[in-house]
């Protein structure tokens, strides 16, 4: 009997499948340094969904951090981290919602006013009243 696979083939030899494998090794070892054990899957999913933003794909990160919000509402970090991949996608509103009830959980949550000041002044600056006028071209 030959390979089930043809070497030309292989998982690393698929870009779609490699990106996923990839991601999921990169999460894998972001958890274990975190030090997340046994129980607490939502860290290890808010981690691996911060590293998505990281990477690029905040819209796949959103979609992981929107299930992680509507399980656990009352956990601040899937909040803030939503509110960051949000500032990717320049959705400052929304960013800016996330990031206020992240610190209306924990009013000390690391980083959360810092990021909601920085949401703050993107939406001030996005206002249509601050931006700059454009060249119609007439």
């Amino acid at each position: 009997m030959g390979p089930i696979r043809s070497p030309e083939r292989t998982p690393m030899s698929d870009p779609s499948l490699r990106e996923t494998l990839e991601l999921r090794l990169f999460a894998i070892l972001r958890i274990a340094r975190a030090g997340v054990t046994g129980g607490d899957v939502y860290d290890a999913r808010v981690i691996s969904a911060s590293d998505l933003t990281t990477l690029g794909q905040p819209h796949r990160a959103i979609a992981v951090l929107d299930r992680l919000v509507a399980a656990s509402p009352e956990r601040p970090r899937a909040w803030f981290e939503r509110g960051i991949a949000r500032m990717e996608l320049d959705q400052d509103a929304l960013a800016l919602e996330d990031l206020q009830h992240c610190l209306e959980l924990d009013p000390d949550f690391p980083g959360a006013r810092q990021w909601l000041e920085i949401a703050r002044k993107a939406l001030q600056d996005n206002a249509p009243e601050n931006r700059p006028p454009t060249d119609t071209g007439r």
